[in-house]
């Protein structure tokens, strides 16, 4: 039987009580040992799961060769197109701080076909993937940079004069922040002074560099300039409440500038009964879900 002792007497002792006799004593001892030896049997088991995936999915090293100053790589793609089109002002001042740039990292090829197969299981109702998402942590141990990696690079960025504010938790974009003097030091690239409709800016007028060593884990080079986000989103016309209809002309389907060889690039938008399909919010414009116990957050700007 299950008896909770609650008296201020009553001694400490099991939940799981028994008549004081020794059979049942014996039963009691029993049940015990069998609970504490099932207890240690998971402990052990699920350590043993855990080192054997650690062991597994591990990354491993990209960077093998000694960091050398003088041996460099140009990133590819890595100046803004808007300080291609305003007017120059010339160098920055040499003090400009910079704040928050980002070094985005890659993956090695095994880590990408890995997190493909396995975005692919999530979504696989038969897969023991499926919905068994990662939280950050489990993704940079995953995916990420190996620590040794990290490690480099980061030493690097400090040797050339910058802060390191953080790693992020995917191990995939280092922090830091320092001046435009720093930046052409060690990224050879100028940061310079622009004037643009709604005022000055400042951004790299080249692409940057790095030492060759690095290039098998660095992509590039995030925030090299302050141009702001622009909104993605454009008025679509007026809702009637009596016909449920937008008078609109959508034009869903646009050119988006070109690529970094001069080649068109077009952009396919999601409309609106495509969003509904996709996320199966019709239920919710029908009027069968209103809103109860829900809080929707909308993010208008952001600087990720």
């Amino acid at each position: 039987m299950w008896k909770t002792l609650t008296s201020a007497a009553a001694k400490p002792r099991s939940l799981l009580w028994f008549p004081e006799n020794k059979y049942f004593m014996r039963i009691r001892v029993s049940l015990s040992l069998l609970y504490a030896t099932f207890v240690c049997w998971m402990a052990c088991a699920s350590g043993f799961a855990q080192t054997s995936a650690a062991q597994i999915s591990a990354p491993q090293p990209l960077i093998v060769q000694r960091v050398d100053n003088s041996q460099l790589v140009t990133l590819q793609g890595n100046t803004h197109p808007s300080a291609q089109s305003l007017t120059d002002l010339g160098t920055a001042s040499p003090n400009l701080t910079l704040h928050r740039m980002l070094l985005v990292l890659k993956r090695s090829s095994t880590q990408e076909a890995a997190l493909t197969q396995l975005i692919d299981e999530q979504q696989e109702k038969d897969s023991p993937n499926y919905h068994q998402w990662l939280t950050p942590t489990a993704f940079g141990q995953r995916f990420g940079g190996a620590p040794q990696d990290i490690q480099t690079v980061t030493a690097w960025l400090q040797s050339s004069g910058f802060e390191v504010t953080q790693v992020s938790q995917a191990h995939d974009v280092i922090e830091f922040s320092g001046t435009a003097a720093q930046v052409q030091a060690a990224f050879h690239t100028s940061i310079h002074s622009y004037l643009g409709a709604d005022g000055p800016h400042w951004a790299n007028a080249s692409d940057p560099s790095i030492p060759a060593a690095l290039a098998p884990l660095v992509a590039g080079v995030e925030s090299l300039n302050n141009f702001p986000k622009k909104a993605a989103n454009a008025f679509g016309g007026v809702y009637s409440e009596s016909t449920h209809t937008v008078v609109a002309l959508p034009q869903f389907t646009q050119g988006c500038g070109v690529d970094n060889n001069g080649n068109p690039l077009t952009c396919f938008a999601v409309s609106p009964w495509d969003f509904a399909t996709i996320y199966n919010v019709l239920p919710l414009w029908n009027g069968a879900i209103d809103g109860t116990g829900e809080t929707i957050a909308v993010v208008g700007r952001s600087n990720i």
